[in-house]
């Protein structure tokens, strides 16, 4: 495994190899987050990966053969 760091500005979190050229990365993912902000609003608060559907049968909302309610 490579090492990295992890430079957060709030709401980007980058884990970086190589230093070179974080500062320009942040500044066009800012400037990105921005502009989709603009159209779609913020979010709030992340998701935590706990409280994410695991499959495409869970997003949708339908039982699986290993779910409870299915037949």
């Amino acid at each position: 495994m490579a090492p990295f760091k992890v430079i957060e500005e709030r709401p980007i979190r980058l884990f970086v190899l190589s230093e070179e050229g974080t500062e320009r990365t942040i500044e066009l993912l800012g400037k990105t987050n921005d502009f989709y902000s603009s159209l779609f609003g913020r979010k709030s608060t992340p998701t935590p990966s706990s409280r994410r559907p695991k499959t495409t049968a869970d997003r949708l909302g339908r039982a699986t053969p290993s779910s409870p309610e299915a037949p």
